[in-house]
């Protein structure tokens, strides 16, 4: 009866360490949330990236020589969440410009950048959505 008795008291102190390591795992792991960002709660309206989801776009007839500069014709598809009149185009050389062209919803720009120097790609995405930004290809 002792010898039961001895085992049930170690097995309820090894049960019982175990229960304390578990909540002190995840009291660190919370309060490392908590130091992260701030809060618990954060406010998402500041961070852009829900918003660029609801972009839909395309870029075609992309035209590209030294002389008269980078030339594409960039399409806002009706199903789009947003219009935009802003878009960034980065270029492989490093290049980064933010282009105005009007209001697009739904709707299509010519888009004719002369001070733009690339070897072969671009990558182009609306203001503040670099995340989504697509990759495109001169000929």
């Amino acid at each position: 009866m002792e010898k039961h008795k001895g085992k049930k008291i170690a097995l309820q102190i090894f049960l019982s360490g175990l229960f304390a390591l578990l909540v002190t795992y995840i009291g660190f792991w919370i309060y490392d949330i908590f130091t992260r960002t701030g809060s618990f709660v954060q406010n998402d309206t500041e961070d852009p990236t829900f918003q660029c989801v609801g972009y839909v776009f395309d870029v075609k007839d992309v035209a590209y020589s030294d002389d008269k500069g980078l030339s594409f014709l960039i399409v806002n598809k009706p199903y789009s969440d947003y219009p935009f009149s802003h878009i960034t185009v980065v270029t492989d050389t490093g290049q980064l410009d933010d282009i105005s062209i009007g209001r697009l919803h739904p709707g299509k720009s010519r888009v004719v950048h002369s001070n733009v120097t690339l070897n072969t790609t671009f990558k182009v995405f609306p203001e503040k959505c670099d995340i989504y930004g697509k990759l495109y290809s001169v000929s």
